[in-house]
């Protein structure tokens, strides 16, 4: 029997709940670490994503030394979307999937700490 998952989006996280998908976290004394940190985190980090099959879904090289060609309506001064998909993640958004500081909630751990925040995506069981 195969296991059946489906999509279910993407989270924004936080640094810690970022480093604990890629270097693991554990605890110490009632504390929370990320990685190899020896700051510990605010919460648990990635608990409430507890369950979900979690990917990075963030692009450091995104449009890194391609061109800036984009598609262009004649009457606007607006710029379209890119011409060409981003040669490292295939996107032609220009959301890199990093933003370098907000005050919004991590949807990993829940902490309201200001900071960078990293998109993941999600996928989960099949609900019938």
């Amino acid at each position: 029997m195969t296991r059946m998952t489906e999509d279910y989006g993407n989270a924004m996280v936080c640094v810690d709940c970022y480093s604990a998908h890629h270097c693991g976290y554990h605890e110490h004394d009632g504390e929370w670490f990320a990685g190899e940190s020896d700051t510990p985190a605010d919460c648990e980090p990635l608990a409430k994503l507890d369950g979900l099959e979690i990917a990075d879904n963030t692009c450091s090289d995104h449009y890194y030394g391609q061109s800036c060609d984009r598609v262009t309506d004649e009457d606007s001064d607006e710029y379209g979307e890119n011409v060409e998909p981003c040669e490292q993640c295939g996107s032609k958004d220009d959301d890199n999937g990093i933003e370098e500081f907000s005050y919004r909630s991590c949807q990993g751990c829940g902490s309201h700490l200001g900071g960078s925040r990293y998109r993941l995506s999600l996928r989960g069981p099949v609900t019938v």
